[in-house]
């Protein structure tokens, strides 16, 4: 017969061996991390290399069918150069002065724009309500080394064309008004030709390129420049340059010698 000792001694002894018992017992390893996932990229896809196909071979030359350039002399000096062309029935006349920016930058543009602007006998409005009744144009500008005053119109306003070509040559009469325009004008296009990247380094390359007072290598102008223009510096200019002997004529388009006789 077990006593109240002995029963309280017997669980002593389980507990102690419970406790033995978790205390021996092992704890699971650990799990191993999970692996990185590898990312594999997409395979790389070449672009399509190019087949260029070899040029046609060369054809053998043709020849060239320049048009014949006939020339005569006017009774007052001016070399006339005629080319025929009567595909359509146009005529274009240029007249050529040999004057340009070159002799003076600011009095060659002016007194090439100052034709346009009235005759003795024609205003402007009267010239351009006559160039433009026709359907044609006229006009004129200066170049480096000449100014250019041309025209074109049908055949049958050649007579008309030459006309009024010749009384803006002629007799400009460079009216004041006018004048005041174009140099608000010029200052105004100076002002662009500033801010312009290319039209400065175009100034500079020629600064740079040619001597000091070269006419290719001169500085932009200045609105005193501009201003300092007058009608007297213009017609001065006119009288001394537009000269028969300083001029040519071409006459290109639907002319023969008959017209051109007359």
């Amino acid at each position: 017969m077990l006593t109240r000792h002995h029963t309280t001694h017997r669980v002593a002894v389980l507990l102690a061996t419970s406790f033995a018992l978790v205390a021996c017992k092992k704890e699971p390893p650990p799990k191993p991390p999970e692996p990185t996932p590898v990312v594999v990229p997409p395979p790389v896809v070449e672009a399509p290399k190019r087949v260029y196909q070899d040029p046609p071979a060369a054809a053998e030359p043709r020849p060239v069918q320049f048009p014949d350039l006939q020339k005569f002399t006017t009774k007052n000096g001016i070399d006339v150069y005629v080319v025929e062309n009567h595909e359509v029935p146009l005529i274009t006349a240029q007249l050529v002065i040999r004057a340009g920016t070159m002799d003076d930058e600011q009095l060659a543009e002016m007194t090439a724009q100052m034709l346009g602007e009235g005759t003795k006998s024609r205003t402007k409005a009267k010239i351009d309500e006559e160039i433009e009744f026709v359907g044609g144009s006229l006009g004129a500008g200066a170049g480096a080394h000449d100014t250019n005053v041309f025209a074109q119109v049908m055949k049958k306003d050649t007579k008309l064309a030459l006309t009024l070509m010749a009384d803006e040559v002629i007799n400009p009469a460079f009216p004041e008004a006018a004048l005041t325009k174009l140099k608000d004008k010029a200052k105004t296009a100076l002002k662009a030709m500033k801010a312009d990247a290319d039209g400065l380094a175009d100034t500079l390359f020629g600064m740079a390129a040619y001597p000091a007072g070269h006419p290719y290598g001169r500085p932009m102008p200045t609105d005193a420049q501009i201003d300092g223009v007058n009608i007297d510096a213009l017609k001065k200019f006119h009288s001394s340059f537009y000269r028969s002997n300083n001029a040519y004529l071409i006459l290109s388009g639907d002319i023969t010698p008959a017209r051109r006789s007359r």
